[in-house]
């Protein structure tokens, strides 16, 4: 009797293991992902967020809808034409059923930091998320305002600021807020809503 609720035991064990959940974040969608970047990066960053994510809804999620597509008439060609041109199937009708939130994924980092990259080397860009001066002085007050862009409700720590002291000494033609804007725009835990 003893063995056999042992093995009884064993299997369920065996059973409970199988069943596991495996914890993935649910990353925010194309709109959500690029409403961050454009609020930090300013209106000169909309032509490489819009390349790069916007127009990859199966990766980064957020179907498209034609029941939101919204039209206007062109006043000089008298034409129809979208107003808002995020929620247009840019590749097909398929585009509608893709996923509302996504998992994250290798072809995602990528392109996360394909466009963190190109712009942070856009001085426009730059200069936006520095809050107008190229030349901000990196003391802590102005390190926790960048960082509360990507992390509004949070603040940094004294591990963080730390941390950043040490890369401080990085001043050639604001070398160290793009390393700083880098490493924020490459963190994952602002896509997630």
């Amino acid at each position: 009797m003893k063995i056999a609720f042992t093995l009884f035991l064993i299997l369920i064990s065996m059973r409970l293991a199988a069943f596991q959940v495996k914890k993935e974040p649910r990353y925010g969608d194309r709109f959500f992902t690029s409403s961050v970047l454009r609020g930090i990066f300013g209106p000169s960053a909309e032509k490489t967020i819009r390349e790069k994510i916007i127009l990859k809804p199966r990766i980064f999620g957020g179907p498209c809808s034609s029941m939101e597509e919204l039209y206007t008439k062109d006043p000089e060609t008298g034409l129809e034409v979208s107003r808002e041109r995020n929620f247009e199937c840019h590749y097909g009708r398929g585009d509608s059923k893709v996923k509302m939130l996504v998992e994250g994924g290798d072809i995602r980092k990528g392109l996360i930091s394909k466009t963190c990259e190109t712009l942070i080397a856009d001085k426009k860009s730059l200069k936006y998320a520095l809050g107008g001066n190229l030349y901000l002085d990196s003391n802590n007050k102005n390190l926790n305002m960048i960082f509360k862009k990507f992390y509004p409700l949070t603040t940094m720590t004294k591990s963080m600021y730390e941390f950043y002291a040490k890369k401080r000494k990085i001043k050639k033609e604001g070398r160290f807020w793009k390393y700083f804007l880098l490493s924020l725009c490459l963190s994952e835990e602002w896509q997630i809503p």
